[in-house]
This record gives C-alpha cells, structure tokens and sequence, in this order.
C-alpha cells in the first residue's frame, strides 16, 4: 500500500527536509552546481529534491514522483 504524503510543519522530519530546501534553492547552491558543469540547474536540483524526499520518507522514487507531479503542496 503506498501512503500519500501529507506536508506537516509540526514533524521534525518534514522541518528538517525544509531546511535542506532552502539550501538547495539557495544561490550558492546554484553558484556550485554551475561551476561543476551541470547546464539544468533546475533540473538538477529538482532530482535531488525527489530523491532526497524517497530517501528521508523510506518511499519509493515513483510514488513520491507521482506524489509530487500530482498535488502543487509539496
């Protein structure tokens, strides 16, 4: 049975992943990808998210893909 995800500001979990969030989108962040070659930048940071998110929620990467594409909250 896959679970669907539901964003709780109060779980320690989803606080932490928030902040991986914000150092994800930050501009450094993007300065360093950048100097390591990667041309979709945005792209790039997007995957990481996914897979971060499937790791941090032990989920599978289709479902929390599936999970993503289908509701704008997360």
């Amino acid at each position: 049975m896959k679970i669907p995800m539901n964003p709780d500001k109060k779980d320690p979990i989803w606080k932490l992943f928030g902040k991986l969030l914000k150092v994800i989108d930050s501009d450094s962040f993007k300065e360093e990808l950048s100097r390591n070659d990667l041309t979709s930048i945005k792209k790039h940071q997007m995957m990481l998210k996914l897979v971060l998110l499937s790791i941090f929620f032990q989920l599978d990467f289709f479902h929390v893909h599936d999970q993503v594409k289908n509701r704008d909250k997360l």
